[in-house]
């Protein structure tokens, strides 16, 4: 009986373990995928913004 209560707790806590592993790995991808859109997102409005300045010259030389 001590066996079979021993081999559940354990079998428990192996799926407790992996759980929270796959838990850890998928918040570390969402931070990737975030941190890899925030950039995407500057470089986007660093351009926009460069190439509205550059037709505000064309449009407007001085």
């Amino acid at each position: 009986m001590y066996l079979l209560l021993s081999r559940s707790v354990s079998q428990y806590l192996l799926g407790v373990s992996k759980a929270y592993v796959l838990i850890d790995n998928r918040a570390r991808m969402l931070r990737r995928e975030e941190k890899a859109c925030q950039h995407v997102r500057q470089d986007n409005c660093a351009t926009i913004q460069h190439a509205v300045a550059g037709l505000k010259n064309a449009l407007n030389p001085r």
